[in-house]
């Protein structure tokens, strides 16, 4: 097996395209799109997707089965049994990608690192930076991998409402809320100050640590401990991965986001348009 370093948490596609006859790399589409878009990642990654590419499906399949919720972190067992089925291994770099810019990969991003694996990245711009680069694309049927031998260990990356409650009057956190402005004044979470995801990417690509630095700077308030908020999870972890590239360490992603708080009701106190 040829020895890979690990090359931080962003890949470029040049990059990538370097490394991917590597033994040691495995390569994640974890494409999933907003109802909205009528769009099917599993069917778009089945037609076409970068060469040797697996599909990470936390939308349908590696999520807590035991919620209405949608596709909340599952237990360790699910995970490490879901994720050998795709080839991977204890030792792999894994690289995710989407099929929209950078706005679902995150989320596994984040997801393997919660259960333990910090060898894994996301490829900046996603498919679309795959394909502008000029590099080529598998269209044929996908052999099954051989079974990996990945091993699971839940940290506490992900946080419940409980855990959020608790942090609601903690002077050193901030609540970044992902949403779009008028998502984000139509409710949210107390104290919770609005930073949508599309700021921290410019043309599909994730901006400079320089640029990020100056963005998370000026929306902590001073604070060092980070909760990252969405509307289901997702695109939260766009926000983990910019707080990360822009220095900080003390982030965490709340899994349920305002799908869960907006649905609580009383005893969880909303601010906003719905409150």
């Amino acid at each position: 097996m040829t020895e890979l370093g690990f090359p931080g948490n962003l890949v470029s596609a040049d990059w990538l395209q370097q490394h991917l006859q590597n033994d040691n790399l495995v390569v994640l589409d974890a494409s999933w799109h907003l109802p909205a878009k009528e769009r099917n990642g599993r069917e778009e990654w089945e037609s076409m997707r970068i060469p040797s590419a697996g599909f990470f499906d936390y939308h349908d399949e590696i999520k807590d089965h035991d919620t209405d919720l949608p596709h909340m972190f599952p237990e360790e067992e699910l995970f490490a049994e879901s994720v050998r089925n795709l080839g991977v291994n204890d030792d792999n770099l894994v690289v995710v990608y989407d099929a929209n810019s950078m706005f679902s990969s995150p989320r596994a991003w984040w997801m393997f690192r919660a259960m333990g694996h910090e060898r894994v990245a996301v490829l900046d711009g996603g498919l679309q930076a795959w394909q502008e680069a000029g590099h080529p694309v598998e269209t044929e049927r996908v052999n099954d991998p051989d079974k990996g031998n990945f091993m699971a260990e839940k940290n506490e990356r992900f946080i419940n409402s409980e855990d959020v409650m608790s942090r609601l009057s903690c002077e050193d956190t901030r609540i970044l809320d992902a949403r779009s402005d008028d998502r984000y004044a139509a409710g949210r979470m107390p104290g919770a100050k609005n930073l949508p995801y599309a700021e921290l990417l410019q043309d599909g690509k994730m901006k400079s640590v320089e640029e990020l630095k100056r963005i998370f700077l000026s929306a902590v308030d001073g604070r060092k401990q980070l909760l990252c908020s969405c509307g289901s999870g997702v695109t939260a972890c766009v926000l983990a991965l910019g707080a990360e590239r822009a220095g900080f360490e003390n982030v965490v992603v709340y899994d349920g986001s305002w799908t869960e708080w907006g649905a609580k009701g009383a005893g969880f106190p909303i601010e906003g348009a719905a409150d």
